[in-house]
């Protein structure tokens, strides 16, 4: 009995060691792979074609749309989610590879940067160079001209020494890698965190960012009110228009061609009242707290509104009328541009859009707009009505009661964005520091020949502009200027 007890341990302790063992060899290729850079250009090769996929597929589209759409390779489109792509668990694996590359990559090269004891491999030098002093002062003439030339010895040995000038190289290197890992981790910020909605704010009344869907991590908690704890106010709202004349084509074809061929400069403009086209929309809007105003913005189409970690952008105007048909107590409510049903009329009217604000005439005047709302029926315009006024259309008249112009933002929140910007550029300067600076290693000895000393030296160097042999110049020029 005991032996077999002791016969099935050792099988144990056997099937744990393999186990061990396995899991440790399993582990150091992981880490061998992580870690090598061929891994690195694998991935970046892999994701460049997975970026080229994802801007011929209409990313954030509906599968159903792009199949009605006509759209090609529906089964691949469909298992590889590539309307979804930068999204997609393909994409994000990879990322996620790339991610822990990087970061081990730059793990191991960390200590690299601040090691004291520089090795710059077996010595073979390149270059002689017959010194012009004694043997017994000939390192201290050569430290002073390497010196003088913008080196700085980094390391020393028995059998030669190793002076650096320039960027340090294998520091930039580094802060690069170390900025793509901050860059990464601003897209996973992004991914995990980021949202966007719309919402439509009303003159002097405040309103409450209520996104109806959150970040994907913060989704997953519970009893988290998506809600801000901050109001937006709009104080003033404005549209600036410009006059756009209407180009009238000739129906026939031929004369279309002439035109778009240049041999016809005959070409009619039409400009009426209605010839405006919107230029600009500005928002004055607050960002409050009780009684506190915590921020302020004219928000117009190119110049966002951010604050919190949020981004609002004016993305459109809905405008509203509520209007009195004969002297009916019943008011109406419409939007501009949707159909009103008037009792006593056969045709819906449509009422929009709301002229107000200024206009920018062909001659470069400014001018203030009399407020009004164009009414038509069948496309063609048959009143004219301003805040408080009223017009007749078949005998049924028509009051204006009231016109509201309500701005609609679309808004982002985001907490990746500043890590990434700041990452980002950070990245590109040393990168650009990196690549189009300089850096010289110079590895030398100096060996005693017939009773006279010679410089035997090693020059690497790594950038753009960098020159070895204005180097060796600058050196044989100082070495020189030692003896006078």
């Amino acid at each position: 009995m005991y032996i077999r007890f002791r016969m099935e341990t050792a099988a144990v302790n056997s099937k744990v060691a393999k186990s061990l063992n396995a899991w440790k060899v399993f582990c150091q290729w992981t880490e061998r792979k992580l870690s090598s850079m061929y891994t690195s250009v694998y991935l970046l090769a892999v994701m460049a074609l997975f970026f080229m996929t994802g801007t011929i597929f209409p990313q954030g589209g509906e599968y159903e749309e792009y199949e009605k759409a006509g759209g090609g390779f529906l089964f691949i489109v469909n298992a590889l989610s590539l309307l979804e792509f930068f999204t997609s668990p393909v994409f994000l694996i990879l990322s996620t590879i790339l991610f822990l590359n990087i970061a081990v990559c730059t793990w191991k090269r960390y200590p690299l940067v601040f090691q004291a004891k520089r090795d710059a491999g077996p010595f073979a030098p390149e270059l002689s160079i017959d010194l012009p002093f004694t043997v017994s002062n000939a390192h201290e003439e050569v430290g002073k001209a390497l010196k003088k030339a913008g080196f700085r010895t980094v390391a020393r040995n028995t059998s030669y020494a190793v002076a650096e000038k320039g960027l340090p190289y294998k520091a930039l290197t580094w802060l690069y890698h170390a900025g793509l890992i901050a860059c990464l981790f601003g897209f996973a910020l992004t991914y995990f965190f980021a949202f966007e909605g719309e919402m439509k704010l009303k003159l002097r009344e405040p309103e409450t960012v209520m996104p109806e869907e959150t970040g994907r991590l913060m989704g997953l908690l519970r009893g988290y009110t998506p809600h801000s704890d901050f109001h937006l106010y709009l104080e003033r709202f404005s549209t600036d228009y410009a006059e756009s004349p209407r180009l009238e084509y000739p129906s026939d074809k031929l004369s279309r061609l002439a035109i778009g061929l240049g041999w016809n400069k005959n070409i009619a403009y039409e400009l009426t009242e209605n010839s405006l086209s919107v230029k600009d929309w500005r928002a004055k809007i607050k960002v409050v707290k009780g009684a506190r105003t915590l921020a302020e913005r004219f928000v117009e189409i190119n110049e966002p509104l951010k604050y919190g970690g949020y981004t609002f952008y004016l993305m459109d105007v809905e405008q509203s009328f509520k209007v009195r048909v004969d002297n009916n107590p019943i008011v109406l409510e419409t939007n501009a541009g949707e159909d009103l049903i008037v009792p006593g009329l056969d045709d819906p009217l449509r009422l929009g859009p709301w002229r107000t604000g200024t206009v920018k005439r062909l001659n470069n005047d400014i001018e203030v707009l009399k407020p009004h709302v164009p009414v038509t029926r069948k496309g063609e315009e048959v009143a004219r009505i301003s805040p408080g006024g009223s017009a007749f259309v078949d005998g049924t008249k028509i009051t204006l009661l009231d016109a509201v112009e309500s701005p609609v933002l679309s808004y982002r929140y985001d907490p990746g964005v500043p890590l990434l910007w700041a990452a980002g550029v950070f990245v590109l300067i040393m990168m650009s520091l990196r690549f189009f600076g300089y850096w010289f290693e110079a590895a030398y000895n100096i060996e005693e020949r017939d009773g006279r000393p010679v410089l035997e030296i090693r020059i690497r160097s790594a950038g753009l502009i960098a020159d070895e042999r204005h180097v060796i110049e600058r050196l044989k020029y100082h070495l020189s200027r030692q003896t006078r």
